[in-house]
């Protein structure tokens, strides 16, 4: 089979004198497979069996003329190369020729051939190079196609998988529940809440996988309106209030600029925040203080929380740095998934977020664009 890289390009060459066609023929038929025609029509019947690359036809000929010819060349076979010999008296319908789009180039008669080889060469040259980035876009494009249906498929298994995960749990807990309500022994008391403890653990996992596959789901649009911090913050208050008053803890706030406004979707800046809240409780003792401040940092709004930074290792806050402060998604065993739906949620906003260790303290800088009513 023949090699498409190494074979000769096919050229047509349409000319009603003939001493012309085998001219062109003989000088030119070691650098191209030529094929020859005495009028339009004849073009068009060698162009539709043979794959021509190229088309090189004199303007004025019987029947059709070259520009008619050209113009029902460029209208059918578009990619190919088009050129035309003319006399000088056919120099008006040349530059028309040029305008409209139909040809490459012309040239006068009597013909150069090593004058047309030049410009043959040079525009498959050209069309070879727009042919190959042609190529690369529809790879590109259908590389890019079959990560958005891996991205696609692999939601959806999350999705079906959090799913199926919920039956189970759901008649685990129904069984906790009957067993709750009934007189039993103290030891099948401590069990039954040690199992209850770890089912709102697999419930509040398994809700935090679903959350981050549908904020990584195409198409998610949030609902951006002012959302106004001090807003936020109580709201926040409520969500977490049960979980701060059975270990003690209090939460200072300070609102350097009260109701800011920010641009994000309520529901999903207080799930962020609660969020880093729950993981800022990993971090304070019991009857321990979380601070909340909230601010301007030049063009952009702050809620930061700060934790007393108990038992956070090294691997952690490096772990916990990198994940923030890179836009790459990687896996890492020391990561929560609190933090993941907290750093999905602030990339869909477009915000950042910015943390700091020591062995006093830990920092959850969120920061947001302004909204301008």
């Amino acid at each position: 089979m023949e090699n498409p890289e190494t074979r000769k390009p096919k050229v047509l060459y349409v000319d009603d004198a003939k001493e012309y066609s085998v001219l062109f023929t003989s000088v030119l038929k070691s650098d191209y497979e030529i094929f020859t025609a005495l009028t339009g029509r004849e073009g068009l019947h060698i162009l539709e069996k043979e794959d021509i690359q190229v088309v090189v036809s004199d303007q004025r000929m019987p029947e059709m003329s070259g520009e008619e010819f050209l113009e029902q060349v460029a209208n059918l076979y578009p990619d190919i190369l088009r050129f035309m010999i003319s006399g000088f008296s056919d120099f008006k319908a040349v530059v028309d020729a040029v305008n409209r789009g139909q040809i490459q180039a012309y040239f006068h008669k009597p013909i150069e051939p090593e004058e047309i080889k030049r410009a043959i060469n040079e525009g498959l040259e050209i069309a070879g190079l727009k042919k190959r980035n042609k190529e690369i876009l529809q790879e590109l494009e259908s590389v890019n196609n079959a990560l958005e249906n891996a991205d696609r498929n692999k939601n959806i298994f999350l999705q079906i998988l959090s799913k199926e995960l919920n039956k189970p749990l759901n008649e685990v807990r129904a069984t906790v529940q009957i067993f709750k309500n009934r007189p039993i022994s103290e030891d099948l008391k401590n069990l039954v809440n040690i199992l209850d403890k770890n089912v709102s653990k697999f419930e509040l996992l398994s809700s935090l996988a679903n959350q981050i596959t549908l904020l990584k789901t195409n198409g998610r649009k949030l609902k951006v309106d002012g959302t106004d911090t001090t807003e936020v913050i109580e709201n926040l208050f409520i969500e977490v209030s049960e979980k701060l008053k059975k270990r003690k803890i209090k939460i200072e706030l300070n609102e350097e600029s009260p109701n800011l406004l920010i641009k994000g979707e309520l529901s999903l800046v207080i799930s962020c925040l609660e969020n880093i809240i729950d993981s800022a409780l990993d971090h304070t003792p019991d009857e321990g203080k979380i601070t909340i401040r909230t601010g301007k940092d030049k063009e952009m709004v702050f809620i930061e929380v700060i934790d007393e930074g108990m038992n956070c290792p090294k691997e952690y806050i490096k772990s916990i740095t990198d994940f923030f402060s890179t836009n790459k998604e990687f896996l890492d065993l020391n990561l929560n998934l609190r933090l993941v739906l907290a750093k999905q949620i602030m990339d869909v906003h477009m915000g950042r977020v910015e943390c700091h260790f020591n062995e006093k303290e830990g920092r959850f800088k969120l920061l947001f664009h302004v909204h301008h009513a």
